[in-house]
């Protein structure tokens, strides 16, 4: 796909994306006929408001992997155009659909690359967002110590951000990896720090 936003009037595809607003996504099928006619090229901006439409609409309709594709293509255009904010946006959907396939892998390396991307746009609560996401993958696939080290990460993020509801979940799931692991002194104590601090909001 070509890295280039035309300044003029896309006149068709923002009627189509009228069409796709009016419906407020209560029809995904329809939102694909719609847009489909606009996807050869994502060179307007609302050509590409369309394209991502598209692919929450092929995720409604439990497509995951071409729902996946479609936000990872918009992330190839948006990332070659230096949008960073939304390619990392991009790749967290991308992230979501491939985790709603169990695909702990391709959720791993799309979070990561957003993780990377807010980091270089100094969005601090998306990156804690996105070291929470690459934590849970960690754990699902198994790399308990990393994902600790991920998570303790979190905390101190969460800790910064003055994000109670998030440390409380941080400990939550710090808990359960002392779980896997055996630790079960350790989950404990996470687990009462979490209710403790749940109880407190």
């Amino acid at each position: 796909v070509e890295a280039r936003i035309e300044a003029g009037p896309d006149p068709a595809a923002l009627a189509a994306m009228q069409g796709v607003e009016a419906l407020g996504g209560r029809d995904p099928e329809r939102v694909l006929a719609l847009s489909k006619p606009f996807l050869e090229r994502l060179d307007s901006l609302t050509r590409l408001r369309l394209a991502y439409h598209r692919s929450h609409a092929l995720r409604q309709l439990h497509r995951h992997e071409e729902s996946s594709r479609g936000f990872l293509e918009i992330a190839g255009v948006t990332t070659r155009l230096g949008w960073l904010r939304g390619a990392a946006l991009m790749f967290h959907e991308a992230a979501l659909c491939a985790r709603l396939r169990s695909d702990w892998e391709a959720a791993l390396q799309a979070w990561e690359t957003c993780l990377k991307y807010r980091e270089r746009i100094s969005d601090a609560a998306g990156v804690a967002n996105a070291l929470g996401n690459k934590g849970s993958m960690l754990w699902e696939l198994g790399r308990l110590p990393e994902a600790q080290a991920c998570l303790e990460q979190v905390l101190t993020a969460m800790e910064e951000l003055g994000d109670e509801h998030g440390q409380a979940l941080t400990h939550m799931n710090l808990g359960n990896i002392h779980v896997s692991r055996g630790e079960n002194a350790e989950a404990l104590a996470a687990h009462q720090r979490a209710v403790s601090m749940f109880e407190a909001l």
